[in-house]
């Protein structure tokens, strides 16, 4: 199949959308400081991102199993891995502010 060059532009655009979105969550959690009106948005932006990815994976997982399809790219490692890694943050900022 060969890609015309329109293809390519569009596709290139694409792209760039989607590395600046990525550039844009990666700052905005980085980002050190602000009111608690700030920190409450990142935190429930983060919170709702969360739920959405393991959502997703939990989808993605039954799909393949109704389907009888191996599980090729493994997302349940990966929600394995989400939980672990959820599972510790929680753990270690209960212990920091009590709670």
């Amino acid at each position: 199949m060969l890609l015309t060059t329109g293809m390519l532009w569009a596709a290139l655009a694409i792209l760039l959308v989607f590395l600046a979105l990525i550039v844009i969550m990666l700052v905005s959690l980085v980002r050190q400081g602000g009111d608690e009106r700030r920190q409450m948005i990142v935190q429930r932006t983060s919170t709702v991102t969360l739920y959405l990815v393991v959502l997703g994976l939990v989808a993605s997982i039954v799909e393949q199993l109704v389907t009888g399809q191996p599980l090729s790219n493994n997302p349940l490692g990966q929600l394995i891995v989400t939980a672990i890694f959820y599972t510790g943050a929680l753990a270690y900022f209960k212990r920091k502010y009590g709670g």
